[in-house]
């Protein structure tokens, strides 16, 4: 038995640890106490949140007297960042590149005025404040606009308390000075391919025919454009296989009268959809949605 003072001490010096003692083996430690010290107020105090992996013992000894006092987990808020994905693969300079930013409501009540912030090249911007439903997600967007190229670090933080240590996300990315981009060509090269990648500067362009390729030299480029060939040759699928594999990317255009075996066999080594022939039935189009992404900077 100990003094009030020497309890409080003892308190203090307590060490959090994963380890639990069930009930019945802490009664057996009290019992024997109490009975070592022939105290006749033989009186337990038991503080716990009373879970049922701990609690394994029977009041049925009548000479104590139990004292069960209960401890309600206390609710606590916490928000935290989930994800984060750029809208377009690509991220270019001098644009506003739109990064989505999910976050997470763990909790059981409504979480208001959440601050989400920015920092990109050791400055920090405010983006907004998020209103979240209970056990829900929001999805905000951050716009990113790079001055230099290179390899970029973007540090997300929320404003979240009392749980903080997953309130911050971060992401890198890289941004290039230029697009190297082939263009493998049939025949002719696409007037519409040549528009649309003359239109910004970011693209270098280089077109070659399908005939004379040098398949060692994919890996200098970030995107390769199939124009309208007719076949794909085993050594041509083969190669691209290799080059998307090591994170290229390729842009299929195909011909009218193609050759369904070679185009199938090489989508089938991606695990891509299946070509048919082609349909010439006649669609009527009475409108385009010119809000589509497709359309962003068309002019």
């Amino acid at each position: 038995m100990i003094s009030r003072e020497q309890a409080l001490t003892s308190i203090d010096d307590l060490e959090l640890t994963p380890a639990v003692t069930p009930f019945s083996k802490i009664f057996l430690r009290q019992q024997q106490l109490l009975d070592d010290q022939d105290n006749p107020n033989k009186l337990l105090y038991y503080v716990s949140d009373f879970q049922q992996n701990i609690v394994d013992f029977d009041l049925a000894d009548t000479t104590f007297e139990y004292n069960l006092l209960p401890l309600r987990a206390v609710i606590e808020q916490n928000v935290s960042i989930d994800s984060a994905w750029f809208e377009a693969p690509v991220q270019m300079m001098n644009k506003a590149n739109m990064l989505l930013v999910k976050v997470h409501n763990w909790s059981d009540q409504k979480v208001e005025n959440i601050q989400l912030s920015m920092r990109l090249d050791g400055a920090v911007k405010p983006v907004g404040s998020l209103d979240i439903e209970a056990k829900s997600t929001v999805v905000d967007s951050v716009f990113i606009t790079v001055l230099q190229p290179g390899i970029q670090k973007v540090e997300l933080k929320i404003t979240d308390f009392p749980v903080q240590f997953d309130d911050s996300y971060n992401v890198a990315f890289e941004v290039k000075q230029q697009l190297q981009t082939l263009v493998i060509n049939q025949e002719r090269p696409n007037r519409y391919i040549e528009s649309a990648l003359g239109s910004q500067e970011y693209f270098q362009k280089t077109d070659r025919n399908a005939s004379n390729l040098d398949y060692t030299a994919f890996n200098q480029y970030q995107l390769i454009f199939l124009n309208e060939l007719s076949s794909i040759s085993t050594g041509l699928s083969s190669a691209l296989k290799n080059y998307l594999q090591q994170g290229g990317n390729v842009t299929l255009f195909p011909a009218i009268n193609i050759d369904l075996a070679t185009y199938n066999s090489f989508l089938s080594q991606l695990g891509a959809g299946q070509f048919e022939g082609f349909d010439t039935t006649g669609r009527v189009v009475n409108y385009y949605n010119a809000n589509e992404f497709i359309f962003d900077d068309v002019s």
